[in-house]
């Protein structure tokens, strides 16, 4: 028996370094004929494909469900059978941190110098003074519950509100068709009761199949699937552009879209690289990681 573990993959953003240079063309005859039409092309600003760096991590985070990054420009990981938070230098070397009982933990986010954590149940749990003298543990429990199973947490800055997406439809229609995002206020300390957006798998299609008739083979697969289904597992807010981008990992599909839920781009993920994509997260200066799940295979 052999074990594939978590991989956390770095994607650095196209254009972050170098410089560039302007070239004035010279001046060129009419062409006989008009060009070929090139595809369009995807305005997500990374080679998803290609990873600037990978880790390969523990058996201890093999199912590792969230990140967040650090004050320390290192990563804080949660996975969902255990209640500890684990921190990850730029070595790969993982400080395990425990903060709570064992339990389903999908999200974390950290907001200054507090750390937060989401359960499926949509259970909050706020950590103050991490891995010091004094940590401390506020749980906040609202109208969620495991039928809306909360996958994923991000921050947004302007609004000072965490933001949870449901992996489910909640009580009437916990396999239904609607991923919905809700808005925690941190000043108040109140889940808001209406949701901020929401995603039906129609909606979805629908972009796909626009992007698909402007030259976007990338999302092919997502038009002509039968059983799409968006699996809201990740949420993380682009420093740079204030965009958010969505995972889907039964789908290995991530999507951008704007704080309307307007749906802005999307792609499939190579399955090669992404064999389960739970976590998502940016650093300060837009570099991409994304973490998966790892697999159990036999041996050949």
């Amino acid at each position: 028996m052999r074990f594939i573990f978590y991989i956390l993959c770095l994607f650095v953003m196209a254009g972050s370094c170098g410089t560039q240079t302007e070239i004035t063309a010279e001046p060129q005859p009419e062409p006989t004929s008009p060009p070929a039409v090139k595809p369009a092309k995807s305005s997500i600003p990374y080679d998803l494909a290609k990873p600037d760096d990978t880790k390969e991590l523990p058996f201890t985070l093999m199912e590792i469900s969230g990140l967040t990054m650090a004050k320390d420009g290192s990563i804080l990981a949660i996975q969902d059978e255990m209640g500890s938070i684990f921190k990850v230098d730029q070595e790969g070397k993982v400080k395990e941190i425990p903060f709570r009982k064992p339990g389903d933990y999908e999200g974390i986010e950290r907001v200054g110098d507090d750390v937060y954590v989401v359960k499926n149940t949509g259970t909050i749990y706020k950590i103050s003074n991490l891995d010091q003298e004094g940590q401390n543990v506020e749980k906040f429990k609202f109208f969620l519950n495991d039928t809306y199973d909360i996958e994923g947490l991000g921050y947004d800055k302007k609004s000072n509100s965490l933001i949870l997406g449901a992996k489910g439809g909640g009580e009437e229609d916990p396999k239904g068709g609607e991923r919905l995002v809700f808005r925690f206020d941190i000043n108040s300390m109140v889940l808001q009761e209406e949701s901020l957006f929401g995603f039906t798998n129609e909606k979805i299609q629908g972009r796909a199949k626009e992007l698909l008739n402007q030259g976007r083979e990338d999302v092919r697969k997502i038009v002509e699937e039968d059983e799409f289904r968006f699996g809201l597992c990740g949420v993380a807010q682009h420093p740079k552009t204030g965009e958010w981008y969505l995972l889907s990992s039964p789908e290995k599909f991530l999507m951008i879209c704007n704080d309307q839920g307007d749906i802005l781009d999307m792609t499939k993920l190579d399955k090669r690289i992404h064999a389960q994509p739970e976590g998502i997260v940016f650093d300060n200066d837009g570099n991409l990681y994304i973490s998966n799940e790892g697999k159990k295979n036999k041996s050949v």
